[in-house]
């Protein structure tokens, strides 16, 4: 039997899209390939996670047939972000111009698995803000349809790369300078973030110095506070969404949910521009701002009518405001992972 052709994994590519390239090949094999993309994208999908939770005979299947072994299988599917995006149908965030350098480059466009970090808005490869596909897709050819979605924003009618989508977030066409200032702010926090984790200690702000594993928990409730969805009288109360006009997924679910399963799920609402605001509020409560940025801040929210709470006083009940009973006893419990200095910033305010 002839081999199949060995193509090398891109930096940080999924395995399902490297199962989906080597599908491309139109090796022998092609038919054994298939049959696994069929298998990964079908309707198990809510019981397995394609690319950062395979089982051990699923990896053996996959590298018998791609002629890999079972480590470097391991190296695509582990997990490159701090928080995983949990639902795969939800990883719908990429960057157009990766997109596009795999076809200068004459290769199939492959998906990134830093682009399915939650805290990952701007590619960190090229600093331009991400875009979103408009649908979910979960499909090992997901590269292929951001591809597709990216031509479209490059056809005549759209002569530049419209990031965030303009088709998925109209509003966004105006203020088009001061939004982008937005997102670089954002993308500073998110920088933060990846070499204070990488290096394992906070590299500056309110925490400097402090050990990441010390910090990590609270930034994620942080974010998860930012992020929650509520119910009442069909409103989205949450403090992205009325920071930005209700983009934030809301959950019609979520009031049967016990209070730590509910703050838990705050990290569902995938919209990227909602996440970009999490990000913006922890960047708020972590002090990871200079004073010269914050004015520009400042400024730049004036610009734009968003309101946002920059005294950490105001911050913190904008956080919990209208739910502070609901979440106080989880709070509590949350916060012995806390810090001591953070959970002492906490209730002083």
């Amino acid at each position: 039997m002839i081999k199949l052709r060995i193509l090398r994994p891109l930096d940080n590519e999924c395995l399902s899209s490297y199962l989906y390239r080597s599908f491309q090949t139109g090796d022998s094999r092609a038919k054994d390939l298939l049959d696994l993309m069929k298998m990964l994208d079908g309707s198990g999908i809510h019981t397995t996670d394609r690319d950062y939770n395979l089982s051990e005979p699923a990896l053996d299947r996959i590298g018998r047939v791609l002629q890999v072994s079972q480590q470097d299988l391991r190296k695509l599917s582990s997990p490159s972000s701090w928080l995983t995006i949990s639902n795969p149908t939800q990883r719908k965030s990429y960057c157009p111009i990766c997109i596009f350098s795999d076809i200068a480059a004459c290769r199939n466009p492959a998906w990134r698995r830093n682009w399915d970090g939650f805290e990952t808005v701007t590619c960190v490869y090229h600093g331009t803000a991400l875009s979103e596909l408009s649908v979910s897709a979960v499909g090992s050819d997901r590269a292929r349809v951001a591809y597709t979605a990216s031509c479209f924003d490059f056809s005549p009618a759209h002569p530049q790369i419209l990031t965030p989508s303009l088709r998925t977030y109209p509003d966004l066409q105006t203020s088009s300078g001061a939004w982008a200032c937005l997102w670089r702010l954002s993308a500073h926090v998110q920088s933060f973030i990846e070499v204070s984790r990488k290096r394992g200690r906070i590299i500056c702000g309110e925490f400097c110095n402090f050990p990441w594993s010390e910090c990590e928990c609270m930034f994620k409730d942080i974010l998860a506070l930012a992020l929650r969805g509520h119910t009442r009288f069909k409103e989205q109360r949450c403090l992205v969404s009325r920071v930005f006009n209700n983009y934030t997924v809301y959950n019609p679910y979520s009031s049967t949910l016990d209070m730590a399963t509910k703050l838990e799920q705050g990290l569902a609402a995938h919209s990227l521009p909602a996440r970009m605001f999490a990000m913006l509020i922890l960047g708020i409560f972590a002090s990871v701002f200079s004073d010269g940025v914050l004015r520009v801040f400042r400024n730049v929210s004036e610009m734009l009518a968003y309101r946002f709470p920059f005294d950490k006083k105001k911050l913190i009940k904008g956080l919990l405001e209208s739910d502070i009973a609901d979440y106080e006893i989880e709070l509590l419990h949350k916060q012995k992972s806390w810090p001591m200095q953070g959970v002492a910033i906490w209730r002083s305010c």
